[in-house]
C-alpha cells in the first residue's frame, strides 16, 4: 500500500516535473569517438517525451566508463508530438542506426523506455544484423490493456497509441527479436498494464511508468546487462 501511494505521488508531481525540467536541460550528444572499442549505445525515450529524461542514466553510465553514448529526440520539439504514425519513428530511428555504424564501425545496443522500446525492438527485427542487443524499460512489448480499455470508453486514440495496443503490427512484430534482449517493468505501471513476458524480465520496485528511467536499481540492472553483452562480444 506504500509503495502504491509513493508510486502515484510521484508519478503524479514529482516525474512531470521533472521531465518539463530535463526538456531545458537536456544536453547534446558529444562527438562520436571511433577509436573507442566499446558497442556504441543509443538512447530511445518514449511518447511525448525526449533526450533529457536520459541524463541521469548517461551520467551514471560514463562514470562507468562508458562512452558514445548517444540519445536522440524523435520529435522536432521536446514534448511536442509531430509524428503521426509510429512508421515515422521507426524510419528516424532506422536512419541513425546506420549512421552511428558508419561512424563507429560497430553495432550499437539500444535502451529504449516505453514507447522508445518498442521502437528498439522493432528496429531489432528490421535490422537485425546492425543491432548488437536491446535493452527496454516499461515497453509495451506485449502491448497495453490500456489502449482498447480507452477506446471501449469512448476516447480517440491516435494512430501510434494504437500501434501499442496488443495484437497491433508492432507489438507481433517486436516479438520477433532475434537478438539479446533484456526486458525491466515498473513494479507499479499505471500505462503499460501487460508485463514483458521475455524471461529476462526484472521488476524495479517502488517505481512507476516514467520514475523506472531514474531509479538507481535500474541503472545498476542496465550496467549489469552490459557487461554480460560484453562478454558474448568477446566469446
Amino acid at each position: 500500500m506504500i509503495e502504491l501511494l509513493w508510486v502515484g505521488l510521484s508519478e503524479m508531481l514529482i516525474y512531470p516535473l521533472w521531465v518539463l525540467w530535463a526538456a531545458t536541460a537536456a544536453h547534446d550528444t558529444p562527438p562520436l569517438d571511433p577509436n573507442v572499442h566499446q558497442s556504441p549505445i543509443i538512447l530511445v525515450h518514449g511518447r511525448a517525451c525526449h533526450q533529457g529524461i536520459w541524463k541521469p542514466l548517461r551520467n551514471f553510465l560514463e562514470k562507468e566508463g562508458y562512452q558514445n553514448i548517444y540519445s536522440l529526440n524523435l520529435d522536432r520539439r521536446r514534448l511536442w508530438i509531430s509524428a503521426k504514425t509510429l512508421s515515422e519513428y521507426e524510419e528516424q530511428l532506422d536512419r541513425f542506426i546506420k549512421k552511428v555504424i558508419a561512424e563507429t564501425g560497430r553495432k550499437p545496443i539500444l535502451i529504449g523506455h516505453s514507447m522508445g522500446g518498442l521502437l528498439s525492438a522493432g528496429a531489432a527485427v528490421r535490422l537485425p544484423e546492425s543491432i548488437e542487443a536491446v535493452i527496454t524499460l516499461a515497453a509495451p512489448l506485449e502491448g497495453t490493456e490500456m489502449v482498447p480499455w480507452l477506446q471501449r470508453r469512448g476516447l480517440r486514440l491516435n494512430a501510434i497509441d494504437r500501434a501499442m495496443a496488443p495484437q497491433s503490427p508492432a507489438v507481433i512484430a517486436a516479438k520477433n527479436v532475434q537478438v539479446p534482449l533484456y526486458t525491466m517493468s515498473a513494479a507499479v505501471d499505471w500505462v503499460v498494464w501487460n508485463r514483458s513476458s521475455a524471461p529476462t524480465d526484472v521488476s524495479i520496485p517502488w517505481r512507476g511508468h516514467k520514475g523506472i528511467t531514474m531509479a538507481k536499481s535500474t541503472f545498476k540492472q542496465i550496467h549489469a546487462w552490459l557487461q554480460e553483452i560484453e562478454r558474448g562480444e568477446d566469446n
